[in-house]
């Protein structure tokens, strides 16, 4: 089991540590693994990794979430329009390069947002209340960031669906995002990881790089106008033959963590080969059926 160990790492170890004495520990870099990311999901998946303590476990379980999220895009799709897009849609969607390359990688928390994302999509469309606010949690216990994209869809759901449940979304998803960022995080971190240090055109504290960004709009533009985010942006978009950006209804599911992504120095934050483009490209699907639409 030497390659799919190799596949596994780092999570790996997190998963092995918390079952014999050292909850959470992320050995690589000394510290909690909530120092790097709060990936509250893990308390989920250790009951099932317990069952089978191998590598192969979680990187099934990778593969097994991010076909899943076909399930719930198919709804959505055969709900807007029909069936026969729907099984399209799903086509697309498993076949998309940022996916297959999702897959490819080592495991990541963040391969199973498509399938939370689309559920809650779909339980908010189709008035589910109850499933709505199920997935809109499941979602946020992926990682920080994406309560900044639930926060969106709930602000979504009241002016679009008219249903007052998205503002209780809205506030828990902000005092979510808070709490975790700048709370829990930081004291974790003891400075190992330095998030704002990969915007260096904009500064090196939150407000002050949300403050420089709004006011040199032309700064913002030549940090996303370079010839590998181009590149990246047509890796994303060509496959759904661009109807995203036609999709205006939609397009404020997708901008936090396009924005948070296409701005950053790193350059695996905006290469299809790594597994940020599993974050992208949900809200970009539903972009595109409205985009269709």
């Amino acid at each position: 089991v030497v390659l799919p160990a190799m596949l596994a790492t780092p999570y790996i170890v997190v998963f092995w540590n918390s079952l014999h004495g050292k909850l959470l520990y992320f050995p690589f870099l000394e510290e909690n693994i909530f120092g790097v990311h709060f990936y509250l999901i893990i308390f989920l998946m250790l009951p099932i990794y317990a069952l089978l303590q191998l590598p192969l476990t979680i990187l099934f379980l990778q593969s097994l979430f991010l076909g899943l999220a076909a399930y719930p895009l198919y709804y959505i799709v055969k709900k807007e329009i029909n069936e026969h897009f729907g099984f399209l849609f799903v086509f697309l969607y498993l076949i998309h390069p940022g996916i297959q390359y999702t897959n490819l990688n080592e495991f990541h928390p963040e391969s199973f947002f498509p399938l939370f994302f689309f559920s809650t999509f779909y339980s908010l469309i189709s008035k589910r209340i109850k499933y709505f606010f199920i997935f809109a949690l499941l979602s946020l216990t992926l990682k920080e960031n994406f309560s900044l994209v639930i926060a969106m869809l709930g602000l979504y759901g009241v002016f679009i669906h008219k249903e007052k449940t998205g503002l209780l979304i809205f506030l828990l998803s902000i005092i979510w995002f808070y709490g975790a960022f700048f709370i829990i995080i930081p004291p974790l971190n003891k400075g190992v990881i330095g998030y704002f240090d990969i915007y260096p055109d904009f500064g090196n504290k939150p407000f002050e790089i949300i403050k420089n960004m709004t006011l040199h709009p032309a700064t913002v533009v030549k940090a996303l106008f370079t010839v590998k985010k181009i590149k990246y942006a047509i890796y994303l978009l060509a496959p759904l033959s661009f109807l995203p950006v036609l999709g205006l209804k939609t397009l404020i599911l997708a901008l936090p963590l396009s924005v948070q992504h296409f701005l950053s120095s790193r350059p695996m934050e905006y290469n299809i080969s790594f597994y940020y483009s599993a974050e992208i490209l949900p809200p970009l699907f539903i972009c595109a059926l409205y985009g269709l639409k």
